[in-house]
């Protein structure tokens, strides 16, 4: 991602400064044209620095204007209502940047929240299949258990079940 640094900033700021300046010397006299320029340099200005920078910023496009001022292509009027412009874009940036920032933080936040809550649904999922797995093969067991029984239960006489009960309990019970 390209990350635009202050110095860039700076740049743009004296080279709209310059090309106002030349095109003032120039007999068409479009010089305001470029001054109306300049506030696009205080939209990004909150996004790239910090106030201190932008404040002197702002104070660099103060000395530019009161020399404008000096040489008779501003009156004291278009200065004021220049800085107004330039602070106004400036303020309304870094209220767009600090509703951004606080948008960013909300959402981040809520994020963590909903990641934490999904975490805690996949292992409560987890958990539950292991258990399901468990009841599945103890069913499995019995089932087959259920089966052999099945099977033998219509092969056995009546006296030769009754013969193996007895042989069983005189073995374990001491029954005689």
């Amino acid at each position: 991602m390209f990350r635009v640094k202050p110095v860039f900033l700076f740049g743009c700021n004296i080279l709209l400064m310059i090309t106002s300046w030349i095109c003032h010397m120039l007999p068409r006299g479009d010089a305001y044209l470029w001054l109306f320029v300049i506030p696009l340099v205080f939209i990004a200005a909150p996004f790239v620095m910090k106030l201190p920078l932008t404040a002197a910023l702002l104070s660099a496009n103060l000395a530019f204007l009161v020399l404008y001022h000096g040489i008779g292509v501003l009156n004291v009027i278009d200065i004021f209502v220049l800085m107004i412009l330039f602070g106004a874009v400036m303020g309304g940036s870094y209220l767009v940047r600090s509703l951004y920032m606080s948008y960013e933080s909300y959402y981040q936040s809520n994020i963590q929240g909903k990641r934490r809550e999904y975490n805690g649904v996949v292992d409560e999922l987890e958990n539950t299949e292991r258990r399901g797995r468990k009841v599945e093969n103890e069913l499995g067991r019995i089932s087959r258990l259920y089966e052999i029984t099945k099977k033998l239960a219509p092969t056995m006489k009546f006296k030769a079940l009754l013969n193996a009960l007895f042989d069983f309990l005189e073995e374990n019970f001491r029954f005689q």
